[in-house]
């Protein structure tokens, strides 16, 4: 994969022994990332180990962002807002809609494995947290309209839009993204297990 950095994005220690991991620590800061494909409605597993350090009252910490159309104000982000809960959010015309939401919340300064499935034969979109899947987390509204307006622009660790909007920043750090075109049942277990692996050798 290739990823495009600002200079207020670093590397810095792992979680595991001699891993580093991409820090987002200031009011600017992110990366330019791959995008995963919801025009064709193929399957995606979407994969990533998170820690988040805090999170601040009405804003919308973003861990992973696909922006498109004009003006920027289409498309949908990854988001941990003060509950710490996830949230998939979708955007049409700058107005968000919240279209899942995971019950487990994310722990502050732990590192914590979240995944996003896309299942083509029966249309299910799940979230996992720590290799669970969350309850109600199984539904797909559709966002086919996507594919009209134009290539996206994905970024993590804040929205594209950035320079007029700071309530998307993320303070914490990343490591070990997958994108994968295919989501079999086992395939959160398998990528979390492996690195978990990883970490203990």
């Amino acid at each position: 994969m290739i990823f495009s950095y600002n200079n207020a994005s670093e590397f810095s220690n792992g979680r595991c022994p001699e891993s580093k991991s991409l820090t987002f620590n200031k009011s600017i800061s992110y990366i330019t990332a791959p995008c995963i494909d919801v025009n064709e409605r193929k399957s995606f597993t979407f994969s990533m180990w998170i820690y988040l350090k805090f999170t601040t009252k009405d804003k919308f910490p973003t861990f992973y962002s696909d922006i498109r159309g004009s003006g920027r104000r289409n498309g949908f982000i990854l988001a941990v807002p003060e509950d710490k809960a996830i949230r998939v959010i979708v955007i049409i015309g700058g107005d968000p809609k919240e279209i899942l939401k995971s019950n487990e919340k994310l722990q502050l300064n732990t590192w914590t494995h979240f995944a996003i499935t896309f299942n083509e034969d029966t249309d299910d979109l799940s979230l996992y947290v720590e290799g669970k899947k969350q309850e109600g987390a199984s539904v797909w509204q559709g966002i086919d309209y996507f594919k009209r307006l134009g290539e996206p622009i994905c970024t993590i660790g804040n929205k594209p839009e950035f320079r007029a909007d700071t309530n998307h920043q993320l303070y914490g750090s990343v490591m070990d993204l997958y994108i994968l075109s295919t989501a079999p049942d086992d395939i959160v277990d398998l990528l979390r297990g492996t690195f978990m692996f990883i970490c203990m050798n």
